[in-house]
């Protein structure tokens, strides 16, 4: 092997590594889909609040709970009180505590609760609509929105 054989090989290790923990992460969740999909109900209860332009939704999720979340059409706030792994296609992200990120757009994603945690989002709701169903439509994919029925 020559020198400059290796140094490619060294040079591209660290891309191959991300590629290969990106198509694990897209495994881990699609495993974690169908495991919540063969589930015929979780409990994680939910509410809705509404202000001008904005839609809040809460939602409890036990410790030792797995979900995913279906992507949206706009970019989003997240706040965590609890603990909460979320599992995205480009890395992980612990949240305790009391703790926000922002979900882009168009991201499927999973979490797994370590405790007990509240899971509030917060998007954009230009319509000031108040109806769940036309808010799916409103705000996630429709590839999201097919999934969901």
């Amino acid at each position: 092997m020559t020198s400059e054989t290796l140094l490619g090989s060294i040079a591209d290790a660290p891309q191959q590594q991300v590629a290969l923990l990106a198509n694990q992460r897209q495994e881990l969740t699609a495993r974690m889909k169908g495991e919540v999909a063969r589930s015929n109900s979780i409990d994680a209860p939910t509410r809705e609040l509404h202000a001008p332009s904005i839609y809040c939704r809460e939602t409890f999720i036990k410790a030792g709970v797995g979900l995913v979340f279906e992507p949206a059409k706009q970019a989003h706030l997240g706040w965590v009180l609890g603990d909460l792994t979320i599992i995205r296609p480009d890395g992980e992200q612990r949240l305790t505590g009391y703790e926000s990120t922002t979900i882009p757009a168009g991201e499927r994603w999973a979490a797994f609760a370590h405790a007990d945690t509240w899971w509030t989002t917060v998007h954009a709701n230009p319509t000031n609509e108040q109806d769940s169903l036309k808010l799916r439509d409103l705000l996630l994919t429709p590839e999201a929105v097919e999934a969901l029925q």
